[in-house]
């Protein structure tokens, strides 16, 4: 980078360049302290992130601009740099301590009205509008134990009344969603989100959701929507903490249902197929 690395001198009046690290929900979840640095009296906070990220980090709070990190640096001056999985680090984050309001993240208004008209013409007045992701890259790690094996797995949640489905699945899984299971029938919107500021715009119109540990509920999270995230028993990630069913990174909004046991999919799919239901119950 063109600039000293940051160690946590004060930035008051100084400039910082958060670097990209990891992967597209790292970034989203880490890139929320662009907001703490602002209020901290930095003069300006830039980000280079994945190129299918910058047009949602333009509602990103406390930034002043994002660049894809497939594009020349801006000819800017800044004070110093950062890796985003640093700033809890310099931050002396604690759980008691997060950086949690929500939302700061916001959906670019044109796009959610664009999409408002598709998701109203895809659905009954009174449906719940729900989100589905079931699927994470298959770079990760630990792929095999947090993403769904199939779309099928998700089948007994199509037999909860009043409920109308939207996949927001891209990459692997897609194939899935052009012909979901007859008994979860749903709308593919995937193939046709360019990047996550339509994502953002299409969640902005939804009512829940549900998906396993993708960067997809990092967005839901991060725009106040509420969401519902199925993870996985062996190797689950460390920022979920652990014997919890909520997140205190995304307070309010987010609940965790976790497998009792290694590969124990079933049980997850019944107990969010008892809590949608219990949604759908009737006021009185």
């Amino acid at each position: 980078m063109p600039c000293p690395r940051w160690q946590g001198e004060p930035l008051a009046g100084r400039s910082l360049l958060i670097g990209f690290e990891a992967g597209h929900g790292d970034m989203i979840q880490f890139c929320r302290y662009a907001g703490v640095i602002k209020a901290g009296g930095a003069a300006r906070v830039d980000v280079i992130c994945h190129p299918a990220l910058k047009r949602l980090f333009a509602g990103l709070d406390g930034l002043d601009g994002a660049s894809g990190f497939d594009e020349p640096l801006p000819q800017r001056h800044w004070d110093y740099w950062v890796p985003p999985l640093s700033l809890p680090f310099h931050f002396r984050t604690r759980p008691d301590s997060l950086p949690a309001q929500l939302p700061y993240l916001h959906a670019d208004p044109l796009l959610r009205d664009e999409w408002a008209a598709e998701l109203a013409a895809q659905s009954s007045p009174g449906q719940l509008r729900v989100g589905l992701v079931w699927k994470g890259s298959a770079n990760f790690e630990n792929d095999d134990q947090r993403s769904l094996p199939a779309l099928a797995l998700l089948a007994p949640l199509g037999s909860i009344p009043g409920v109308r489905w939207f996949s927001l699945q891209k990459g692997a899984g897609e194939v899935e969603a052009a012909q979901p299971p007859a008994a979860l029938p749903l709308v593919d919107l995937g193939s046709r989100l360019r990047d996550f500021a339509d994502t953002a715009a299409v969640i902005a119109n939804l009512d829940l959701v549900i998906g396993v540990d993708t960067a997809v509920m990092h967005l839901a999270g991060a725009l106040a929507k509420p969401c519902w995230l199925l993870l996985p028993d062996f190797k689950t990630d460390w920022r979920w903490l652990a014997g919890r069913s909520d997140s205190p990174w995304d307070p309010g909004v987010m609940r965790l249902f976790r497998q009792p046991g290694m590969g124990d999919w079933p049980s997850v799919i019944a107990e969010v197929a008892a809590a949608l239901a219990a949604l759908r119950i009737p006021p009185g």
